[in-house]
């Protein structure tokens, strides 16, 4: 299965590795099978990347649909480093 994803960042931290779970469903609606994969790639805060043909692996001949989701990511930590050296004192 190769798949199209744009993936929205509404927050103000930068995300990455976009696990991504297609379930795939049979004409009687049943779920007979699921693809996981993880896009090691970023999207920015409040931004918005498109993943073009990403393969999702293969998948079984009965499915009639696929519904895919985002089901794990890393949230980057937007902490500024401490400066280095010695901590500043007033006087």
């Amino acid at each position: 299965m190769i798949a199209n994803f744009t993936v929205r960042n509404p927050t103000k931290y930068r995300i990455k590795d976009l696990e991504i779970t297609c379930n795939h469903f049979a004409p009687s609606g049943t779920e007979i099978d699921k693809n996981v994969r993880t896009i090691y790639e970023s999207v920015p805060p409040n931004g918005t990347r498109r993943f073009n043909k990403f393969n999702m692996g293969l998948i079984l001949g009965q499915v009639k649909s696929s519904s895919c989701n985002i089901t794990d990511l890393v949230v980057e930590d937007s902490t500024p480093a401490p400066a280095s050296g010695r901590p500043k004192t007033s006087r």
